[in-house]
C-alpha cells in the first residue's frame, strides 16, 4: 500500500514538474514573440522611415534651387527694394554687368522680373538661382547695412546650399549644416514673421539624416536628368510639326547625336 502511494506521489510530482516546465516554455516562447515582434516593429519603422527620406532625395535640386531659394530671395529683395538699398533697375544692371568667369557665364543669372514681388520668385532656372545667390553679396552686398535681419537671411541660405551640395562631408559640416539649416528658421521668422513656411522647409530639415544614410546628396540629385530633359525640349520648342510629335524628336535627336 505505502510503495502504491509512493509511486502515486512520484507521478503527481512528474506531472507538476512537466506542467511547469510546459508553462515556462510557454512564457518563454511568448516573451520571444513579443521581444521579435517588437524588433520587427522598429524595422519596419526604420525601413519606412528610411524609405520616406530616400524619396526625398530628387529634390535637393527641385526644393533648395528651384522652390526655397527663389521664393525666399523674391522676400528679401522686395524688403531691400522697399528700405531703398537699391533700386530693381540698380539691380538688374548689376546682374547683367557683372564679371562673370568660368561656368559662371553659362549659368549667368537670369534679369529679375518686374512682377518678381507678386509671384513670389525671382524665376530662372536651378543652375541660374544657385549663381544669382551665391554672387548676391558681391553684387550688393556693399549697399546693405551691416546686421541687417533680412539679409541675414540671405548669408545663412548661402551656406546652406553650399553645404547641401558639397561632394565631402564629415560629421563636422553633417552638424554645421544641421545648426544653420535651424539657424535659418529662426531668422527667416525673425525677418517674416507673417510669412508661412512651406513644405519645402519641412524637408529640408531631412537633409544631415539623408546625408548620413546615403553620403553627398550632390551624387543623387536629379540635376542631370534635367539636363536630359532640356536636349529633348530643344527639339520640340523649335517645331512645327505637332501630330508626329515623338516621332520628330527622335529623329531630330538622333540627327543631333550623329
Amino acid at each position: 500500500m505505502r510503495s502504491y502511494l509512493e509511486d502515486l506521489e512520484a507521478e503527481n510530482c512528474l506531472l507538476k514538474s512537466t506542467v511547469f516546465n510546459m508553462k515556462t516554455e510557454m512564457l518563454n516562447e511568448r516573451d520571444n514573440w513579443r521581444a521579435e515582434k517588437e524588433e520587427m516593429m522598429r524595422e519596419k519603422e526604420l525601413v519606412e522611415g528610411m524609405a520616406m527620406l530616400a524619396m526625398r532625395l530628387r529634390d535637393l535640386e527641385i526644393e533648395k534651387r528651384r522652390c526655397i531659394v527663389p521664393l525666399e530671395m523674391a522676400l528679401c529683395l522686395k524688403v531691400f527694394i522697399q528700405s531703398k538699398y537699391f533700386t530693381l533697375e540698380e539691380l538688374n544692371r548689376s546682374i547683367k554687368e557683372f564679371p562673370y568667369k568660368w561656368s559662371d557665364k553659362a549659368d549667368a543669372p537670369q534679369l529679375v522680373p518686374v512682377n518678381f514681388a507678386a509671384r513670389k520668385s525671382v524665376g530662372g532656372n536651378g543652375h541660374k538661382n544657385w549663381t544669382l545667390l551665391r554672387l548676391l553679396p558681391l553684387m550688393v552686398g556693399s549697399k546693405i547695412p551691416e546686421g541687417d535681419p533680412t539679409w541675414e537671411v540671405i548669408l545663412v541660405l548661402k551656406d546652406i546650399v553650399e553645404l547641401a551640395v558639397s561632394q565631402i562631408h564629415t560629421e563636422e559640416t553633417i552638424c554645421y549644416l544641421d545648426s544653420k539649416i535651424s539657424e535659418h528658421r529662426h531668422r527667416f521668422f525673425q525677418a517674416f514673421p507673417e510669412e508661412k513656411l512651406v513644405p519645402k522647409h519641412h524637408f529640408l530639415e531631412h537633409y544631415p539624416d539623408l546625408i548620413r544614410a546615403y553620403g553627398p546628396l550632390v551624387s543623387l540629385w536629379t540635376m542631370r536628368f534635367e539636363a536630359k530633359h532640356s536636349f529633348f525640349k530643344r527639339p520640340v520648342m523649335s517645331s512645327d510639326v505637332r501630330p508626329s510629335l515623338q516621332a520628330t524628336t527622335l529623329s531630330k535627336v538622333d540627327i543631333l547625336v550623329c
